[in-house]
């Protein structure tokens, strides 16, 4: 899957995803540039199904979303 966004400056993000029960699953850090950008997460990355959160960070902003995976 695909997990798309946008910064208004160029920065470093951070995303991180949790289970259900709230275990971290999988983290990634990179660089990106002003404008529209994408973390690309395979499904054998999660080793998981069901209900997960994930949260994008920059230095100066933060979003958390839901997101399943099936079988």
């Amino acid at each position: 899957t695909l997990i798309g966004f946008n910064l208004p400056v160029a920065t470093q993000a951070t995303l991180t995803i949790y289970d259900q029960t709230g275990r971290l699953v999988y983290t990634a850090k990179g660089d990106f540039a002003k404008g529209y950008n994408s973390f690309s997460i395979d499904r054998e990355l999660l080793n998981t199904t069901g209900t997960m959160l994930y949260k994008l960070e920059t230095a100066t902003d933060r979003a958390t979303q839901k997101m399943i995976q099936t079988k």
